[in-house]
């Protein structure tokens, strides 16, 4: 892996399918705490948000994550996390659960 950390401290984020993909390649995740981003970590479970518009806040987020090694099994530890969540099957589930609560015409 030719990354340890995925940042994007965003203000305008939608969903935020980057940050599940970073973390379903095992990469920690630091995003912004004011859009769609923390819905994409779980609201802090599978990534840390910050305050964006906070520089200070984010060098030390940064900086904390970089001096902790990134191992093997973290990054494993982080994908197995997010597939937990995030997969094709619970997207499919919620789907048909949503058609089938849709009130009849």
């Amino acid at each position: 892996m030719l990354a340890d950390l995925f940042v994007l401290p965003s203000k305008k984020e939608g969903f935020g399918i980057v940050f599940i993909e970073a973390l379903a390649c095992g990469l920690p995740v630091i995003c912004g705490n004011a859009d769609g981003s923390t819905d994409a970590i779980r609201n802090g479970e599978l990534g840390t948000a910050i305050n964006v518009d906070d520089l200070d806040e984010l060098a030390k987020t940064i900086t904390g994550y970089l001096k902790i090694p990134l191992t093997v099994e973290s990054r494993t530890n982080l994908q197995s996390q997010c597939l937990l969540h995030f997969n094709e099957q619970d997207y499919r589930n919620n789907l048909l659960k949503l058609i089938d609560d849709e009130p009849a015409s």
